[in-house]
Protein backbone atom coordinates (compact mmCIF):
# COMPACT_ATOMS: atom_id res chain seq x y z
CA UNK A 1 0.00 0.00 0.00
CA UNK A 2 1.28 3.71 -0.74
CA UNK A 3 1.41 6.41 1.11
CA UNK A 4 2.22 10.01 0.41
CA UNK A 5 3.55 11.72 3.06
CA UNK A 6 5.10 15.62 3.75
CA UNK A 7 7.57 16.63 6.30
CA UNK A 8 10.04 19.56 6.40
CA UNK A 9 13.48 19.73 5.78
CA UNK A 10 16.02 21.85 8.07
CA UNK A 11 15.06 25.36 5.39
CA UNK A 12 11.12 24.68 6.28
CA UNK A 13 10.21 23.76 2.61
CA UNK A 14 7.96 21.05 2.75
CA UNK A 15 9.03 17.87 0.97
CA UNK A 16 6.92 14.86 -0.24
CA UNK A 17 7.61 11.05 -0.31
CA UNK A 18 5.89 7.57 -1.48
CA UNK A 19 6.21 5.30 1.94
CA UNK A 20 5.27 1.59 0.91
CA UNK A 21 5.70 -1.36 3.53
CA UNK A 22 5.05 -4.65 2.28
CA UNK A 23 4.86 -5.50 5.71
CA UNK A 24 2.67 -2.62 7.98
CA UNK A 25 5.70 -3.42 11.08
CA UNK A 26 8.09 -0.29 11.16
CA UNK A 27 10.99 -2.90 12.16
CA UNK A 28 10.78 -3.65 8.64
CA UNK A 29 14.28 -2.54 7.08
CA UNK A 30 13.68 0.18 4.85
CA UNK A 31 14.98 2.02 1.81
CA UNK A 32 14.95 5.58 1.23
CA UNK A 33 15.75 6.02 -2.19
CA UNK A 34 16.93 9.50 -3.65
CA UNK A 35 16.54 10.52 -7.50
CA UNK A 36 19.20 12.50 -10.07
CA UNK A 37 19.64 16.23 -10.71
CA UNK A 38 16.50 16.96 -12.76
CA UNK A 39 13.97 13.54 -11.66
CA UNK A 40 12.26 13.00 -9.52
CA UNK A 41 10.06 9.74 -7.18
CA UNK A 42 8.52 9.06 -10.20
CA UNK A 43 11.41 7.95 -11.91
CA UNK A 44 10.95 5.35 -14.63
CA UNK A 45 13.91 3.76 -13.53
CA UNK A 46 12.25 2.81 -9.82
CA UNK A 47 9.83 0.39 -10.35
CA UNK A 48 11.44 -2.76 -11.42
CA UNK A 49 14.30 -2.14 -7.93
CA UNK A 50 10.61 -1.22 -5.77
CA UNK A 51 9.11 -4.35 -6.82
CA UNK A 52 12.34 -6.79 -5.61
CA UNK A 53 12.59 -5.03 -2.74
CA UNK A 54 9.01 -5.60 -1.78
CA UNK A 55 9.14 -8.76 -2.47
CA UNK A 56 11.31 -9.11 -0.32
CA UNK A 57 9.31 -7.59 2.50
CA UNK A 58 11.85 -4.57 2.90
CA UNK A 59 9.82 -1.42 2.74
CA UNK A 60 10.66 2.05 0.62
CA UNK A 61 10.01 5.44 0.99
CA UNK A 62 11.09 7.15 -2.21
CA UNK A 63 11.19 11.33 -2.38
CA UNK A 64 11.24 14.60 -4.31
CA UNK A 65 14.07 16.31 -3.13
CA UNK A 66 13.44 20.06 -2.90
CA UNK A 67 12.11 22.08 -5.97
CA UNK A 68 11.55 18.80 -7.40
CA UNK A 69 8.62 16.75 -8.21
CA UNK A 70 6.13 17.51 -5.71
CA UNK A 71 8.30 19.52 -3.04
CA UNK A 72 8.49 22.54 -2.07
CA UNK A 73 11.29 24.81 -2.98
CA UNK A 74 13.29 27.26 -5.98
CA UNK A 75 15.59 25.07 -8.44
CA UNK A 76 17.91 27.98 -8.40
CA UNK A 77 18.57 27.57 -4.93
CA UNK A 78 19.85 23.72 -5.44
CA UNK A 79 23.19 22.63 -4.05
CA UNK A 80 25.04 19.34 -3.41
CA UNK A 81 24.45 20.95 0.48
CA UNK A 82 21.08 21.46 0.28
CA UNK A 83 20.40 17.85 -1.12
CA UNK A 84 22.14 16.62 1.23
CA UNK A 85 19.90 18.10 3.99
CA UNK A 86 16.85 16.46 2.30
CA UNK A 87 18.22 13.16 2.26
CA UNK A 88 18.69 13.90 6.06
CA UNK A 89 15.32 15.15 6.53
CA UNK A 90 13.95 12.37 5.08
CA UNK A 91 15.85 9.72 7.25
CA UNK A 92 15.04 12.09 10.27
CA UNK A 93 10.86 11.35 9.61
CA UNK A 94 11.66 8.04 9.22
CA UNK A 95 13.15 7.98 12.41
CA UNK A 96 10.37 9.71 13.78
CA UNK A 97 8.10 7.29 12.55
CA UNK A 98 9.44 4.47 14.29
CA UNK A 99 11.69 2.80 11.95
CA UNK A 100 15.22 2.20 12.85
CA UNK A 101 16.95 0.31 10.11
CA UNK A 102 17.60 2.78 7.64
CA UNK A 103 19.44 1.91 3.96
CA UNK A 104 20.18 4.79 1.15
CA UNK A 105 20.00 4.01 -2.56
CA UNK A 106 20.89 7.50 -4.27
CA UNK A 107 21.09 8.01 -7.97
CA UNK A 108 23.67 10.49 -9.87
CA UNK A 109 23.62 13.62 -8.59
CA UNK A 110 21.66 11.90 -5.68
CA UNK A 111 24.33 9.84 -5.25
CA UNK A 112 26.94 12.76 -4.22
CA UNK A 113 24.11 13.72 -1.49
CA UNK A 114 23.59 10.26 -0.49
CA UNK A 115 27.35 10.08 -0.32
CA UNK A 116 27.92 13.34 2.05
CA UNK A 117 24.14 12.44 4.42
CA UNK A 118 25.93 8.58 5.24
CA UNK A 119 29.10 10.58 6.26
CA UNK A 120 29.69 8.95 10.08
CA UNK A 121 25.88 8.56 9.83
CA UNK A 122 24.64 5.42 12.01
CA UNK A 123 21.06 5.62 11.41
CA UNK A 124 22.21 4.42 7.91
CA UNK A 125 23.10 0.47 7.70
CA UNK A 126 24.29 0.05 4.06
CA UNK A 127 24.56 2.34 1.00
CA UNK A 128 24.06 1.82 -2.96
CA UNK A 129 25.29 4.22 -5.59
CA UNK A 130 23.51 4.64 -9.11
CA UNK A 131 25.98 5.88 -11.55
CA UNK A 132 27.07 8.82 -9.05
CA UNK A 133 28.25 11.75 -9.17
CA UNK A 134 31.53 11.86 -6.81
CA UNK A 135 32.59 15.13 -7.67
CA UNK A 136 30.27 17.26 -9.88
CA UNK A 137 32.43 19.44 -11.11
CA UNK A 138 33.97 16.53 -13.06
CA UNK A 139 30.77 16.08 -15.04
CA UNK A 140 31.13 15.55 -18.80
CA UNK A 141 28.87 18.73 -19.32
CA UNK A 142 30.69 21.17 -16.40
CA UNK A 143 33.90 20.28 -18.37
CA UNK A 144 33.13 22.28 -21.56
CA UNK A 145 35.13 25.21 -21.64
CA UNK A 146 34.62 28.50 -20.74
CA UNK A 147 31.45 27.17 -19.03
CA UNK A 148 32.22 27.90 -15.26
CA UNK A 149 33.79 31.14 -16.54
CA UNK A 150 30.18 32.17 -17.99
CA UNK A 151 28.37 30.98 -15.36
CA UNK A 152 30.26 32.64 -12.56
CA UNK A 153 29.96 36.33 -14.83
CA UNK A 154 26.31 35.97 -15.47
CA UNK A 155 25.76 34.84 -11.46
CA UNK A 156 23.00 31.92 -13.52
CA UNK A 157 23.21 28.63 -15.28
CA UNK A 158 20.36 27.67 -17.46
CA UNK A 159 21.15 24.03 -18.05
CA UNK A 160 18.70 23.65 -20.87
CA UNK A 161 19.67 26.68 -22.45
CA UNK A 162 16.10 28.13 -22.35
CA UNK A 163 15.26 30.83 -20.43
CA UNK A 164 12.25 29.93 -19.68
CA UNK A 165 13.63 26.74 -18.12
CA UNK A 166 14.80 26.53 -13.99
CA UNK A 167 18.12 28.04 -13.25
CA UNK A 168 21.10 27.22 -11.08
CA UNK A 169 23.20 29.93 -9.03
CA UNK A 170 26.96 30.18 -9.39
CA UNK A 171 26.56 29.19 -5.30
CA UNK A 172 26.41 25.58 -6.29
CA UNK A 173 29.58 25.79 -7.85
CA UNK A 174 31.56 26.98 -4.86
CA UNK A 175 29.53 24.59 -2.52
CA UNK A 176 30.36 21.60 -5.07
CA UNK A 177 34.29 22.56 -4.27
CA UNK A 178 33.58 21.43 -0.65
CA UNK A 179 31.42 18.44 -1.49
CA UNK A 180 33.88 15.89 -3.04
CA UNK A 181 33.28 12.18 -2.44
CA UNK A 182 37.23 11.20 -2.51
CA UNK A 183 37.73 13.70 0.60
CA UNK A 184 34.86 11.54 2.59
CA UNK A 185 35.54 8.43 1.74
CA UNK A 186 37.39 7.14 4.35
CA UNK A 187 34.59 8.53 6.91
CA UNK A 188 31.77 5.94 5.80
CA UNK A 189 32.49 2.73 7.46
CA UNK A 190 28.64 1.02 5.75
CA UNK A 191 28.87 -2.03 3.66
CA UNK A 192 28.41 -0.11 0.24
CA UNK A 193 27.91 -0.75 -3.34
CA UNK A 194 28.27 1.41 -6.55
CA UNK A 195 26.93 0.15 -9.67
CA UNK A 196 28.24 2.24 -13.00
CA UNK A 197 28.55 1.83 -16.56
CA UNK A 198 31.55 2.14 -17.83
CA UNK A 199 30.36 3.69 -21.11
CA UNK A 200 28.26 6.96 -19.10
CA UNK A 201 28.26 9.53 -21.22
CA UNK A 202 27.42 11.98 -18.32
CA UNK A 203 28.91 11.76 -15.39
CA UNK A 204 32.52 9.88 -15.77
CA UNK A 205 33.11 6.24 -14.55
CA UNK A 206 36.32 6.86 -13.14
CA UNK A 207 35.18 8.78 -10.28
CA UNK A 208 33.24 5.31 -9.20
CA UNK A 209 36.56 3.48 -9.66
CA UNK A 210 38.41 6.07 -8.15
CA UNK A 211 35.64 6.09 -5.14
CA UNK A 212 35.39 2.64 -4.05
CA UNK A 213 38.99 2.06 -3.85
CA UNK A 214 39.00 4.65 -0.91
CA UNK A 215 35.85 2.94 0.96
CA UNK A 216 36.44 0.67 3.96
CA UNK A 217 34.05 -1.86 2.78
CA UNK A 218 32.96 -0.29 -0.50
CA UNK A 219 32.54 -2.73 -3.95
CA UNK A 220 32.26 -1.44 -8.04
CA UNK A 221 30.34 -3.07 -10.42
CA UNK A 222 30.94 -2.26 -13.65
CA UNK A 223 28.15 -2.64 -16.32
CA UNK A 224 29.87 -3.26 -19.25
CA UNK A 225 28.70 -1.11 -22.27
CA UNK A 226 26.59 0.65 -19.75
CA UNK A 227 25.35 4.75 -19.88
CA UNK A 228 24.47 6.63 -17.61
CA UNK A 229 20.44 6.42 -17.90
CA UNK A 230 20.68 2.32 -17.63
CA UNK A 231 17.28 1.22 -18.02
CA UNK A 232 17.03 2.82 -22.10
CA UNK A 233 18.81 -0.71 -22.03
CA UNK A 234 16.93 -3.59 -21.00
CA UNK A 235 19.79 -6.02 -20.58
CA UNK A 236 21.85 -3.50 -18.65
CA UNK A 237 18.48 -2.19 -16.64
CA UNK A 238 17.77 -5.77 -15.56
CA UNK A 239 21.77 -6.66 -14.45
CA UNK A 240 21.59 -3.38 -12.42
CA UNK A 241 18.77 -4.27 -10.45
CA UNK A 242 19.42 -7.71 -9.61
CA UNK A 243 22.92 -6.67 -8.18
CA UNK A 244 21.71 -4.01 -6.11
CA UNK A 245 18.41 -6.48 -5.19
CA UNK A 246 20.68 -8.92 -4.01
CA UNK A 247 23.45 -6.64 -2.10
CA UNK A 248 20.33 -4.98 -0.33
CA UNK A 249 18.77 -8.49 0.63
CA UNK A 250 22.47 -9.78 1.82
CA UNK A 251 22.89 -6.95 4.26
CA UNK A 252 19.27 -7.14 5.35
CA UNK A 253 19.80 -11.03 6.07
CA UNK A 254 23.15 -9.92 7.84
CA UNK A 255 21.36 -7.11 10.12
CA UNK A 256 18.60 -10.15 10.94
CA UNK A 257 21.50 -13.01 11.91
CA UNK A 258 23.33 -10.30 13.96
CA UNK A 259 20.29 -9.35 16.34
CA UNK A 260 19.24 -13.39 16.60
Amino acid sequence: MQQKVTFLNSRGNKLVGILENPTGNISTPIMLLVHGFASNKDSQSLPPLLKKLHQNKIATFRIDLSARGESEGRFENVTVTSDTQDVLAAIGYLKNQGYYQIGLVGSSFGGLASIMAAVGNDDVFCLVLKCPVTDWLQTHFLQKPGILEQWNKEGFLCFEHDPSKPRMAYAAVLDAQKNIASEVASKIKIPTLVVHGDKDEMVPYEGSHGFVKLLPNGKLHTIKGGLHHLRKNPKHSVEENKVISEFIVRQVNHIKAMTI
